[in-house]
């Protein structure tokens, strides 16, 4: 098992950020196509035809959120920055050794997808189905 961190700094406040990643809305504005949370389970679909069910481990407002997502444990802590907005710190472990590189790579493009949107309103992914990570696409 192998495991990989991320950081970014975003404008946007620790709250901000929360309900993004949090919400079933928020995750539709930069990560999945659909989300839908019931009872501590996330369904997300992507385009392409990818979907995955998570397990919410733990919500602390503004501070903590933790998922197991494809079988690795995924940790995102927020830390309001000195000079303003939010500084994200992603923890991802137990990642299995076939998947370690798709994950690298995944967690870039969604964290990035993240910052657009959440502090410039813009989400750069291409929603288009045929444009997707199996034929190379980033912007997914």
């Amino acid at each position: 098992m192998k495991k990989l961190s991320w950081k970014i700094h975003t404008k946007s406040n620790p709250e901000r950020i929360f309900q993004l990643i949090s919400t079933d809305e928020g995750r539709c504005k930069f990560w999945a196509e659909t989300s839908k949370e019931d009872d501590g389970k996330i369904e997300l679909n992507f385009y392409g035809g990818q979907r995955t069910s998570c397990r919410v481990l733990d919500t602390t407002p503004y501070s903590r959120y933790a998922i197991r997502y494809f079988n690795a444990l995924v940790t995102i802590f927020l830390e309001e920055s000195p000079e303003g907005g939010t500084e994200l710190t992603l923890f991802c472990e137990d990642i299995p050794a076939e998947h370690f590189n798709e994950m690298y790579a995944d967690w870039i493009s969604v964290l990035l997808a993240l910052k657009a949107y959440a502090d410039f309103n813009v989400d750069i992914r291409n929603h288009h189905p045929q444009k997707t990570w199996k034929q190379g696409y980033v912007d997914v």
